[in-house]
């Protein structure tokens, strides 16, 4: 017997196990917090983010590529998108606008990477898009780095790089999501 992963089926499956851990996640990451001296929250409210977002995420950091062939759902896979890698090299420390550091394999790139954009996604703002700057290839990898306004956001806790093309500003994530070419990567302050 197989389950097909229809939205009348899939949603209340996934949404009831998920929504009865949330208290306790914040209660748990409240606690651990001050213990290590800091607010219980990092943030007012979560980043907001795309089911293509995660999917990917989870495809990049823990899947080895091959080894998931014949899913049963495989409607559902081909369905969301798994961007490409990308890698923030500099992980911000200091609560400031700077500009942040990030690389993509070359194999990846069908094109330049100056026609594309970093879209900056945190917690329920709209999401802020930055000019590409300094490109650098060396071997197989493209560095490039991208403005973070952090303090003009108060980009507290997580926030979702994106590199998007098309667009140079969104009104949504998923409008986000839709024109992405490589990501998420990945930057927590605070």
């Amino acid at each position: 017997m197989s389950l097909a992963f229809t939205s009348s089926y899939c949603i209340p499956l996934l949404l009831t196990p998920y929504s009865s851990v949330i208290g306790q996640e914040g209660e748990q990451d409240g606690y651990y917090r001050s213990l290590l001296n800091l607010i219980p929250s990092q943030a007012p409210f979560l980043t907001r983010s795309a089911g293509q977002f995660a999917f990917s995420a989870l495809n990049q950091m823990f899947v080895v590529p091959g080894t998931c062939p014949g899913s049963a759902n495989a409607a559902l896979f081909d369905a969301l998108p798994i961007f490409g890698a990308l890698n923030v090299v500099n992980q911000p420390t200091r609560l400031i606008n700077q500009n942040v550091q990030f690389s993509v394999a070359k194999a990846n790139l069908t094109c330049d990477i100056s026609d594309f954009r970093v879209t900056f996604i945190n917690q329920q703002n709209v999401p802020v898009t930055s000019n590409i700057t300094n490109v650098q290839s060396s071997g197989d990898v493209v560095t490039f780095e991208a403005s973070f306004a952090f303090a003009d956001l108060i980009a507290q806790g997580l926030t979702i790089a994106a590199v998007t093309k098309g667009s140079d500003a969104f009104a949504s994530v998923p409008d986000v999501a839709a024109a992405t070419v490589f990501g998420p990567g990945l930057i927590e302050l605070n």
